[in-house]
């Protein structure tokens, strides 16, 4: 699969705000992270500790200048002022930049 199909399966993982969460990698109560939902849609076991890197350059790529730390994804994940809808945000702008 492509990162472009990669990170849209890893999108519909996470697609609701019950769906995601935060200050974990993989699933807790059900939710995923951004990095777990990354590492779920590419069947990479978070337990391992290997995501696909290709895919968290990707996003990386397109955080915000606002973001805690640049260039660090669970940082922007976990952030106490991300939202979901930033985190779709960060997948759609990665998304169309796959293109």
């Amino acid at each position: 699969m492509s990162v472009k199909e990669n990170l849209i399966r890893a999108k519909a993982l996470i697609d609701t705000p019950e769906k995601w969460g935060k200050d974990f990698y993989y699933e807790q109560d059900g939710c995923l992270c951004v990095v777990g939902a990354l590492g779920k849609a590419m069947g990479i076991s978070a337990s391992g500790g290997q995501f696909c890197d290709s895919l968290v350059r990707a996003l990386n790529a397109e955080l915000p200048e606002s973001a805690p730390i640049r260039n660090h994804l669970p940082a922007f994940n976990d952030h106490p002022d991300t939202t979901h809808a930033d985190i779709m945000a960060l997948f759609d702008r990665a998304i169309a930049a796959a293109e």
